[in-house]
Order: structure tokens, then sequence, then C-alpha cells
């Protein structure tokens, strides 16, 4: 199965959740320390998961990398802009954009795949969870696909995929490559993306 990784992904009543099956502990950020962490910012802030909780409410439950510059007000809000603001029936995914204003007075893009299963476990009777890819970038097509196949790997395989998305990213061209061709191509978790 992929990824190939000492651990298991289990379907919890929350999504997925790792399960450790080795004595050896996962921080979650090891491998962006590994990487050049300049790579991945100049393309994404950071990739967000947040699980619609009927008691809760809204809730950032990951961040990857953590090492990012949102404030708790600004997670805070993105908790709110990631879930969809239309009435759903059944089982559904959603695709769409947000824009979030910044303290500084700069934007952030919010591409967000927000996923609604049936679960008799959880009080609504469906698991509601977002997978929000945040860039400060306006690249409309690029990060919805982002969001899209990140949001589809991180429900079948858990927060583990998040390392391997920021992987990929890291081997992206330079942003000012964008500006001097017509198209460039973007690996991302096995499969090419051209913008």
């Amino acid at each position: 199965s992929f990824p190939d990784t000492e651990e298991e992904s289990v379907a919890s009543e929350n999504g997925p959740v790792e399960q450790d099956v080795d004595s050896d502990s996962y921080t979650g950020d090891d491998l962006v320390d590994r990487l050049r962490l300049d790579d991945v910012s100049q393309w994404i802030s950071c990739i967000v998961i947040v699980n619609f909780d009927a008691e809760l409410g809204q809730r950032v439950e990951h961040t990857y990398p953590s090492q990012h510059d949102l404030s708790e007000l600004e997670l805070k809000n993105i908790s709110f802009l990631s879930f969809p603001d239309t009435a759903l029936n059944g089982e559904k995914d959603s695709l769409y954009v947000f824009r979030l204003r910044r303290s500084a007075g700069s934007y952030l893009y919010g591409y967000v795949l927000f996923r609604q299963q049936k679960n008799a476990s959880v009080r609504r009777g469906y698991l509601q969870q977002s997978v929000c890819v945040l860039s400060p970038h306006p690249f409309v097509g690029l990060f919805l696909r982002i969001a899209e196949l990140a949001g589809s790997f991180y429900f079948e395989f858990g927060t583990r995929i998040l390392e391997v998305a920021a992987h990929s990213i890291c081997s992206w061209p330079a942003l000012e490559d964008l500006k001097r061709s017509s198209f460039l191509e973007f690996p991302f978790v096995g499969e090419i993306i051209r913008y």
C-alpha cells in the first residue's frame, strides 16, 4: 500500500488516525526538517486539516509543516472558512477557494477539499473534514488540483501523506520560472500537474 511507512492509517470518528506500529516515535515534521523549508514556503504556507465536530464546532486538528506564521485568530478564521457555506446532503466532496486578509494586509488563499461521509458513530451521522492548502498565490487551477489530490490521499492514508506532499513541493521549479514560461510541470505525489 502507499505510502510505504512504518505506520498504518485506521479510521475513527474524527477521520484518519495514525497508529504507530513501531517503537520509534514520529514527530510530524521529520522529513520537512531535512528539506529546504524555503522551497516549500515559496509555494504554500501550510496544509491544514480541519475537523467539524457537532459538539466542539470547527477546529484545526493538524498543520503541516508545523513551522508556519499563522496567528491563532487566522487559524480560527481558516477553520470557519474551510466549512462550505451551503447545505450538503449525502456523501459528497466539495472543492472551493477562499481568500483571507491577513493582519499584515496581505492575502492568503485557501484551496479546500471538504469531505462528508456517512458515519453512524458520529452525532450528526456524517464525518465532516477539510484539507486546506494555504498559499499566498492566487494560482487557482494549480492549487485546486493540489487540494484535490492532497485531500484524497489524506483521507486514504492519513497525516503521513502530508510529508510526501511537502517533499513533492520541494522539487517544484522556482517561482520566478512561472513568469518566464508558458507552462510548467509540477510533480505532486506521483502525478505531474501542468500549469
